[in-house]
Formats: structure tokens, sequence, C-alpha cells
């Protein structure tokens, strides 16, 4: 999950008719206020988690244990043979955009037990039955790791389980060596969710040994698994097939063993005439350049992939062929129709081709299996922890709300002014966190914030749309009239590394100040989870007269997405939506009015038509002049397209972000190879595209901006330096200029 949601200027959204004309006939008015939008200055995004799980071939190699039965009179117990018995799944999938295939996963890690009547079959009882999914494999590693780590979660949830509540199908007295066609209804447990299931098949009982075929069709999005969607690598259908082949043993007569064979993860055979590449001199170099940074052990990507040693690099050579190729991997979203921008890790074509010619081959190698893969990319320095900071109680959620905001106090104690040089989040719980907001607060707030703190009964106060201060501009709706303490200076989402500020650069603190960090935990279904404790670090200096404090600007456009013409629902009235926002996250719930007021459009603005899919943008006028340093794109989960420019239509246009293929799994920040100068009145617009296509809702809703995941945003950051010291690093927004969009 990158940062899937984020507050946003509820209060401002209810500003009077008079301040909003204002800004609708000058389209020169900036509105000063703390950022109550996911805004982060300066900061590089990744969306996997640090490693913290072992890498997948430690598969056990033993079956599960499941629930054992009881025997009585003229009864007989049967238990499964994992050496004879396999659960497997099926689902098609499209790889790089070729037509769909099927991608099929099985183990033999399954358990269980089934009671015979031998006086009447049709008595006889199916046990819960349990499979360790961790040990799941297709013929594909890349994908095996990629299924486990990020959408079923083994590690966390290793075992599915059918639990029967009725067999029906079987008479009352039974033949040998004949099959019954049969219905099995109960419960599905998988990811740590259950849900009502029917599995249809036939059994046979030949002697001592008894034979059950049973199958089903689930939908991934029940079990909130998928549907998986890799842009430009791998989509899937949400349908999911589900098999269980298996035997049981009368126990009188043996006891089936419990140790399973664990498919051989050494590689691929070779599958091509095709002359190799060198490992060591053509292949090794590519890995150690644009991969190990990330994918070595204890790196931000290891628990999708974990490139350690040569052996590890033949494993997965299939994979990283296929996701190399797709340009997939390493991931870098911007088109070449944006400005330059730094760090660009895209491969070339020959270092692409290398790679899947080594695959085709075999990936066959010249070097020991045991060679270390090491990065040839120097780690930049991490900041200091001269301070660290973390809530005075561990939060655990309750479970009854899926996108739970909260906020909670942080005191750094400064006696003396501080500059803030630089800073860290430390996660602790990191698959329930989405996305983590740290505002700088001041005295005048200490009181308020300390009356919510524990209010309800737990740690810290719920706080949608902001830290849920009076001195929040966010809150207080502060229009550039006054000046606060409160302004949001760092963030953070999942994989994120560590900050350091440039030379001369950061936030200043004065005594009595403290800070808010506003955490949004996404929490499955009704599952309580382990408590979170995370930490923020800090970075401090001494203040400098020459200090620049950087300051963000983050500019919105609308979202307005009716349902697609024939799907109906009690969601897909705007005013019944918006209501239901409402409940969930109060006054945040107004930013869809507000973004359309402050763009100027009006609901017969909005793009309609036939298919599933939209576009909105929004021109933003420039009130002061400095240099954009940064600058981020966000939507959530049906985003196809976004772009930032810089004056549109003019001479002086700059295109300073172009995704022309959304996935939001990467959102990542970008830095202009030099910073971007602007002057007072220069236009910021912002475009996005999304489509209904891309997820399965089976509650059907008109789309609004939103803080959940489930909605939608069209939102941007920049990072920006002022024109001269001494600015002040109040966050700020651009006014809407009062474009729409051309033809409605």
């Amino acid at each position: 999950m990158a940062i899937d949601d984020t507050g946003a200027d509820a209060s401002e959204a209810q500003e009077s008719e008079e301040s909003a004309g204002a800004a609708k006939h000058t389209g020169r008015r900036w509105a000063f206020a703390a950022v109550a939008v996911l805004a982060l200055a300066a900061v590089g995004w990744f969306v996997v988690r640090p490693a913290v799980f072992p890498p997948l071939e430690q598969a056990s190699g033993i079956a599960p244990k499941a629930p054992r039965l009881n025997a009585g009179t003229d009864q007989r117990l049967f238990r499964f043979d994992p050496e004879q018995s396999t659960a497997t799944y099926s689902v098609k999938e499209e790889l790089a955009g070729k037509k769909m295939a099927t991608a099929v996963g099985s183990t033999s890690a399954v358990s269980g037990d089934v009671v015979v009547d031998d006086n009447d079959a049709s008595a006889s009882v199916l046990g819960t039955v349990v499979v360790d999914v961790h040990q799941m494999r297709s013929d594909n590693a890349l994908r095996d790791a990629r299924v486990q780590m990020a959408y079923l979660e083994s590690h966390d949830y290793p075992l599915a389980e059918f639990t029967p509540d009725t067999l029906d199908g079987l008479p009352k007295e039974a033949v040998d060596d004949k099959w019954y066609p049969v219905t099995v209804s109960g419960r599905l447990k998988v990811h740590g969710l259950t849900e009502p299931s029917t599995w249809k098949g036939k059994v046979r009982l030949s002697g001592d040994e008894l034979q059950v075929k049973i199958g089903t069709t689930v939908k991934m999005s029940t079990y909130d698994v998928g549907p998986i969607s890799l842009v430009g690598m791998v989509r899937t259908a949400d349908d999911v097939a589900l098999s269980l082949d298996l035997v049981a043993v009368d126990v009188a007569v043996r006891q089936p063993s419990t140790v399973i064979e664990v498919p051989d993860p050494s590689g691929p055979e070779k599958v091509s005439d095709v002359a190799a590449p060198s490992y060591a001199k053509d292949v090794e170099p590519i890995l150690a350049a644009s991969c190990a940074s990330c994918h070595a052990p204890d790196q931000a990507g290891s628990e999708a992939l974990s490139l350690a040693t040569a052996a590890d690099a033949r494993k997965y050579a299939a994979g990283i062929a296929l996701s190399t190729s797709t340009r997939y991997m390493p991931p870098w979203l911007a088109s070449d129709k944006n400005i330059p921008l730094q760090h660009d890790p895209r491969l070339s074509t020959k270092a692409i081709t290398t790679l899947q010619k080594w695959a085709d081959a075999g990936a066959p190698l010249d070097v020991e299996e045991t060679k270390r893969i090491r990065s040839s990319v120097p780690a930049p320095p991490a900041p200091r922890r001269d301070v660290v900071l973390a809530s005075s109680t561990p939060y655990q959620g309750d479970g009854k709300v899926t996108n739970d905001y909260r906020c909670f106090i942080l005191d750094p104690k400064f006696v003396d002014p501080t500059i803030v040089t630089g800073y860290a989040f430390e996660p602790d719980r990191v698959k329930n966190l989405h996305h983590a907001l740290i505002y700088r607060s001041g005295p005048s707030s200490r009181a308020e914030a300390e009356s919510k703190d524990g209010a309800d009964g737990r740690p810290g106060w719920t706080c949608y749309g902001g830290t849920g201060l009076s001195a929040d501009p966010a809150v207080a709706g502060i229009t550039g009239r006054s000046r606060s303490r409160e302004a949001l200076f760092a963030g953070w989402a999942p994989g994120q590394a560590p900050r350091r500020f440039g030379a001369g650069t950061g936030f200043k603190f004065e005594p009595g100040d403290f800070i808010v960090i506003q955490i949004h935990y996404h929490f499955h279904k009704g599952i309580v989870t382990p408590p979170d404790q995370s930490k923020v670090s800090l970075e401090t200096t001494a203040p400098s007269p020459d200090l620049r404090e950087i300051y963000v600007a983050n500019p919105i456009a609308p979202v307005e997405m009716p349902c697609a013409p024939g799907v109906t629902g009690p969601l897909c009235d705007r005013s019944a939506a918006r209501a239901d926002l409402q409940r969930q996250y109060g006054a945040a719930a107004s930013i869809s009015d507000f973004a359309l007021k402050r763009c100027q459009w009006t609901l017969a603005d909005m793009p309609k038509g036939p298919s599933n899919t939209g576009s909105t943008f929004c021109d933003n006028r420039l009130p002061s002049g400095g240099q954009i340093v940064d600058v981020l794109g966000h939507m959530h989960e049906l985003g196809t397209t976004f772009r930032m420019t810089l004056n549109p239509g003019r001479p002086t246009e700059k295109v300073l972000l172009d995704i022309p293929r959304w996935d939001f799994s990467w959102q990542l920040n970008y830095q202009p190879v030099e910073a971007v100068n602007f002057s007072p009145g220069d236009v910021l617009r912002i475009e996005c595209g999304w489509d209904r296509s891309l997820r399965s809702d089976p509650d059907p809703r008109y789309l609004l901006f939103g803080e959940g995941t489930e909605d939608e945003m069209c939102f941007s950051t920049i990072a920006v330096l002022p024109a001269q010291p001494g600015s002040g690093n109040a966050a700020v927004r651009p006014a809407a200029q009062g474009t729409r969009r051309p033809g409605g």
C-alpha cells in the first residue's frame, strides 16, 4: 500500500461564499494553510516493505495440523495423506499485455480427518481441511514470492481452512469403488477472513483409502487478496478456482506421513539453445547496479524478491526477465515527456535483452552459487537519531474501522530554537500502516491536544482531515489572515527511506513546539491486530541565518465518477455516497464539494459517457515565486494517468511530471535535475484519469474525493524553496484559476 489516502482541508471547503468568490474573480489569492492533505517534501517513495520475514524457500516441508475427529461404534477414522493429496488454485492472468492465460499453483501441505460410517454412509463426517498456503508453488518463483508476500501475506496467515457444515449426496448404503457426487457447504477462511463457501465434487471409498475430489470458485476480493494488478506486468481476474484432490487412509491400518516434498527451488531448466550471456561479466553487473540496492537482504524490496547470491538470481531469472522487459522494474513511472528528473533507474535496452537471453538459456552460472550480489551504488548517508520519539502507549485497533486515522502527541522537549535537518519514521506494525503525516504544533495547542489524547479510552484521538486541533489551518480555515505554528513538515509511506534535507534547508522548532503524528491504519475486516508503537527520529542542529525552510503546496482536482450505465446500487446516488463519506470521515467528506468550487466546475461539467473511464483537471495560479524541487502525483487504485504542467499552453510550458500508465503500487516522489523556477501568476495544472474496470467493486458507488482506499483522489504535492530566505515553512495551496475542462 503506498499512501492511499490523505486528509484534506475540510473546513475550508465550508468557507463563506464571499471568500470563494474572491478567489474566483481574482484568480491570484493564495490560501495559506498547513497541509491537511498528503504532502511529503523531498522524499523518495517505495511501497514494498522492509524484509522482516524468512525467504520463501524456507517452507517447512511439514503438513499443517488440523482439528482431529473421533470415530464412534461402527465408524472408521480416515486421515488425509499429504503424499497423495493436493490443493490447487487456478486463475486467469494477463502477462505483459498478452492474452489471458491460466496461472496454476498447488501444494501437498494438506491435513484433515474424515469419519466414515459403515452402517449409514450419509452420516459420514468431513472435518476441517487445512492447507498451508505458504507452501503453494507455481511454475514461476517470482510469482510465488509476490503472491505470498504482498497478497496472501502468508507469513502472517499461513493457513487456509475449510470447515464443512453439511455433506450432501452420499446414500445410506454405499458401494466400494463407486464415485458418488457430493455437495459440501461450510465456511472458508483465507487471509484471516471467513466467508460461506459451497464445494461440489465426488467421493469414492476403496478399501482402506477414501478419495475426495471437490472444487469451488471464489472471488479474490472477498478475501482481500486481489485481484492482482501490477500495471504493465500482470493482471488477474477476480475469480479463482480452488480444488482439493485428496486421499485419506484408514488410521487403523496405517498412519499417513506428515512430511511432504518441497519443490526444488534451484532454478529454471534450459529452455533455449541461444548462447547464454556470462553471469559474471554480463548479468551480475546489471543486478549490482540496478537491483541489489533495493533487493539485497534487509533492504526495502527484499520481501518481494531477495537477491543475496547468484543462486537467487538463477532461481528468479524468468521473473526478473519478465519484470524488466515490461519495464515494471526498476520502478519508474515518469515518461520522457516531462522535464529531466533525477535518479532515473530505467535499464537500457541492451541490459534488458541480456537478462532475457540469460533466462531463456536456463540462467547458467559461471560462478559459485554462493557468490554474493553486492550493490555497486553507494548508499546515501542516513540522518542521525539525535531525538527519538514514540507515543507513550502502543495503539491497537479494535477491528471496527477499516480506515483508522489516529493522532498522537510526540514531544521533542526543545528548550532552544532547533532546526530539524532530517528525519526517519520507524514503523512497528508495517502491514497495518498506510501512511504517517508528521506535524509541528505550537504551545497554544498543547492543552487541546492533551484533552483529546485518550478521551475515548484509547491512546491518541481520531483525526480525519488533519490533526483535528483548532489551531490546525485545516480545522480553523486560515486563509492568509494569520500565521500559525501548526504545519506539516514530514511524512512516510511503506518502504520509504529516511530523509536528510539539503544543505542549508530544514524546519525550525521553537521552545514549546511539539509534534502531532497522524497515522493511517488500514485493518482487515473485523480483525484485531497486535498493538503498534512506531517511532520518529530527528536529526537536529542549531539555527543558522542562512536557513531556507522548505514548504509544500498541494493542488487537488475534483473526483466525480458516477456508476457506469446499467450498474445500480444504493451508493450510486451522489448524495448517498457523500452521506456515507460523512458517516465515516466527518467534515472531510466536504472535500468533494470544496474541490468543485475551488476549480470552478459544476457536476454538469464532469465528463460522462458509456464507459468506466473518467478524467478531470484543475488549473492553479501561483501567487508567489520560488523553486520547485520535488513533484508528486497521488491517486488510488483506479488511476490510469497523471500529469502536472507548469504554464500549460504558454511558450514557457513545462511538463513537470507525466505518468501515462499509473500504478497504485509505485507512487514515487520525483526531483527535477534542475530546480524549476516559477514566478507570481504562473499556472500549475493537475490532470488525472481513472478506469473503474481496474477493480472489482461488489458494492458499486458514486466515486468522490475521499479518505478511504475504496474512494479516489486527484492530488499532488510540490516541494518549494521560497524565492527569498525567511519566507517560512507554512504549507500553501495554489488558488484555482477558474478554468474548466474544454468541452465539459
